[in-house]
């Protein structure tokens, strides 16, 4: 999966294999969490955690 952020609009888009899924975060985000992974091999990947108020 890949993401890309528009700033002017507040909208996050998500990649899927087979479909793309666009998220309005000032009218759908409750919630949100990132954390850092400290992989000696692989660097310091990120996960972005989101909780959107329909329930994704």
């Amino acid at each position: 999966m890949a993401a890309t952020f528009n700033n002017s609009e507040n909208i996050l888009t998500l990649w899927h294999p087979l479909k793309k899924e666009d998220v309005d975060l000032e009218n759908e985000l409750k919630s949100w969490n990132v954390r850092r992974m400290n992989l000696l091999w692989r660097g310091k990947p990120y996960a972005l955690s989101l909780e959107l108020t329909d329930g994704r």
